[in-house]
């Protein structure tokens, strides 16, 4: 059964990153990205919703692809404007609801994440998830103006697509391949890289500034049990 479900994922993972490679140039990709990857977010979080959270395990699947300060350092810059750029590319798409046109693709977006980090973890999620909202309506804004101005249609986009193709490469390539020495979370599980990738980078900020140091501890051991498990299980 593991293996179809792998298979499942790297298949999903390769028309994801199509779309999002494509969303810079290409209309079709934005829509399909948002009629894809936006609903099977909130699917997922729909369902994690209906269980037990608890933030040590929340944080620890995303947390063991990423134990390298460097790597972390990468991903806490990266993240974010990964998540900014996805919010740009959804915001040509028109809203799903055409009686309620408030409700615009990065909104729902940022209301599945928003919902996802909240559940995971109160206090730090409630901040990751304004900084989230306000992201979701920088973006809108940001599009929303350029179609007023008549002007430059689709700069936003394209100039999107570049910092998001140079923000996976610096994940994937020295983040990943050079610092860290491991494959990334998404090739594992995409649904639940995309969803923790946001909240672990503020709490790696966070466990910077100081903030709870027995979360920190948790977190830790954690993480280098779960080391020790693939490096028993490679034997």
């Amino acid at each position: 059964m593991a293996e179809p479900l792998v298979l499942l994922n790297y298949g999903f993972v390769a028309v994801v990153f199509a779309l999002l490679l494509g969303a810079g140039v290409s209309q079709r990709a934005r829509v399909g990205l948002c009629w894809l990857a936006i609903p099977a977010l909130m699917a997922c979080v729909a369902t994690k919703l209906m269980h037990t959270y608890n933030t040590v395990d929340e944080l620890t699947f995303y947390a063991s692809y990423h134990s390298h300060p460097m790597n972390q350092l990468v991903h806490i810059i990266c993240v974010p404007l990964l998540l900014f750029t996805v919010f740009i590319f959804a915001a040509y798409v028109p809203t799903p609801i055409k009686v309620v046109p408030q409700l615009t693709w990065p909104l729902l977006g940022a209301g599945a994440w928003s919902l996802h980090h909240v559940r995971a973890a109160p206090l730090v999620g409630s901040l990751v998830s304004c900084l989230t909202f306000a992201m979701a309506l920088a973006a809108t804004a940001i599009v929303e103006r350029e179609r007023r101005a008549s002007k430059h249609a689709g700069r936003a986009a394209r100039c999107a697509g570049l910092v998001h193709v140079f923000c996976w490469y610096a994940q994937l390539h020295p983040g990943h391949g050079v610092y860290e020495g491991r494959k990334p979370a998404l090739l594992d599980s995409v649904l639940q890289a995309f969803l923790d990738a946001p909240l672990f980078v503020w709490y790696e900020v966070a466990f910077a500034c100081g903030y709870d140091p027995s979360l920190k501890a948790q977190l830790d051991a954690a993480v280098a049990a779960r080391h020790t498990a693939w490096s028993r299980s490679e034997l």
